[in-house]
């Protein structure tokens, strides 16, 4: 035998041989992780698509807009009372110009002067005069329950004036498009939320077409569970907040919807993206067996053949 012929059986043959059993129980592997990333896969292609609005969520939220509500109608009051002293220092100015209008030059103007001279006091606003001379004449007003001090002088110029807040924007008219829902539980369960309004606090009729085009609006999955979770949280909150509770539940519980949609839509391509890797691993690994489980066959024949020469 030559030394080719000895290297060939004794090295090459079980290199060649120890990496087909190699490569191939690399090819198993890759079979089996596969086929359970696969199988597992699956979840995704059929996410959940729940969707739960908590009544503590939407207290939150209802809390939330009654603050900022109170602070609107707070600063609401308070640039009416700085109004009630500008229209006062208004008044003031009047009763001082006829004041000097009567008096010799040289003459100061005093509180009682501007009453005497048509300027009806109210409690709530404080006038005073800081200079009396017509030449440096100064009046100033200030509403007790407002934040800004007005100021008068002899030009006739008001001084610290605050520009009108901007006014709120207007909300869009809700549609009263009435769209006729065929599902006889889902007509009884807008009834049910529809009941949850006392009669003559809230229009009902307007209520029950706002519910109806809002389930309408919703997919079909979604509408009982609408309307069950709503009137769940109906009966948790005094008859006078149901109106901002049912608002403040809809527009989280179509957030919720949307979100979960889109997460729906997101993982299920996701899924079917690895579908494909996964398929391909497992194809992979078997085309990797089945060519080094040939190679290891080839071997054996090579082996027993040279053997019975």
């Amino acid at each position: 035998m030559s030394f080719a012929d000895k290297m060939e059986k004794k090295v090459f043959f079980k290199i060649v041989r120890w990496f087909a059993f190699f490569v191939s129980f690399i090819g198993f592997l890759s079979i089996i992780i596969g086929a359970f990333l696969f199988i597992q896969n699956f979840s995704n292609i059929f996410p959940s698509s729940k969707v739960k609005v908590e009544f503590s969520d939407v207290q939150s939220v209802v809390q939330e807009k009654e603050t900022a509500e109170k602070a609107a109608i707070e600063a609401a009051n308070i640039e009416a009372n700085n109004n009630i002293a500008r229209a006062f220092l208004n008044q003031a100015y009047a009763a001082a110009a006829s004041f000097f209008s009567k008096q010799p030059m040289g003459s100061v103007v005093s509180l009682e002067a501007l009453k005497a001279n048509g300027l009806n006091m109210d409690d709530n606003v404080e006038i005073s005069i800081p200079v009396g001379e017509v030449n440096g004449l100064k009046i100033t007003a200030k509403h007790k329950k407002g934040n800004k001090t007005y100021s008068w002088d002899a030009s006739g110029y008001i001084s610290e004036l605050v520009p009108d807040a901007p006014p709120p924007p207007a909300t869009a008219p809700v549609s009263s498009k009435k769209e006729d829902v065929k599902d006889n539980k889902i007509e009884g369960l807008i009834n049910e939320v529809v009941n949850q309004f006392p009669q003559g606090t809230y229009d009902r009729q307007k209520i029950k077409e706002v519910i109806q085009e809002t389930t309408n609006e919703l997919n079909e999955s979604y509408k009982i569970q609408f309307l069950k979770d709503l009137i769940d949280v109906l009966k948790k909150v005094p008859a006078d907040s149901r109106g901002k509770y049912a608002a403040n539940f809809t527009e989280m519980f179509q957030k919720q919807v949307i979100e979960r949609t889109t997460n729906k839509e997101i993982k299920q391509f996701t899924a079917l993206k690895n579908f494909a890797i996964y398929g391909g691993t497992i194809v992979g690994g078997i085309l990797i067996i089945a060519l080094f489980g040939l190679v290891l066959v080839l071997l054996a024949i090579e082996r027993n053949t040279r053997k019975n020469e």
